[in-house]
């Protein structure tokens, strides 16, 4: 890496993709997000946005079961260490999933954002726990900035098409760790890697 790489990283300053290097390689190679000059048709399939919608109804689903459960539970014949269990065992069990519909919905983003568009706009979050990030330093709360890629309706309107010169967001090589691809947000590295 060069001294200003290194420099502007380590003051916190973003480095956009087409700056790390390797960028100019896995953009031959197909491997970063590509921007149409039209805007393209959406993928068959659930859009991320209508993923978004579901995930929403199965948590207000899960949440509500959840809540009907503890009440069945508290009807048996156990000792009240027993029914606690039971209802910490039934939250932990809803939190988990959640977490594996959250992942579900980012997966379709990522999918859609590698072919240039998004139909699922966040002003902040992330899909994933961050490894060398914990939650308590709220980084679940990253920026996005959807400028640079088309933004599209679930039914494949143009919300807003892409600004010249500004890097989608998606999976670019990493600033911060050689040979991965690392989640760019539109203003900031995420730490969330792909290999």
């Amino acid at each position: 890496m060069s001294r200003d790489h290194t420099e502007r990283t380590f003051r916190g300053l973003s480095i956009r993709p087409r700056e790390v290097p390797g960028f100019s390689q896995a953009r031959a190679a197909g491997q970063v997000p590509l921007v149409p000059h039209q805007p393209p048709e959406l993928m068959p399939g659930t859009s991320a946005h209508r993923a978004f919608n579901l995930f929403l109804v199965k948590i207000i689903t899960a949440v509500a079961g959840v809540l009907v459960a503890v009440e069945l539970v508290q009807l048996l014949p156990l000792g009240g260490v027993l029914i606690s269990i039971a209802v910490l065992a039934m939250g932990l069990f809803t939190f988990v999933l959640a977490l594996h519909w959250w992942k579900g919905v980012g997966a379709r983003n990522f999918e859609e954002l590698r072919r240039g568009y998004t139909t699922l706009v966040l002003h902040y979050g992330s899909f994933a726990p961050i490894a060398h990030r914990g939650w308590h330093q709220t980084r679940w709360r990253l920026p996005w900035d959807y400028s640079g890629c088309w933004v599209l309706s679930p039914q494949g309107q143009v919300l807003q098409p892409p600004h010249e010169g500004v890097d989608a967001p998606g999976f670019y090589p990493s600033p911060h760790k050689a040979g991965a691809f690392e989640l760019w947000t539109g203003t900031a590295w995420s730490g969330h890697y792909r290999t």
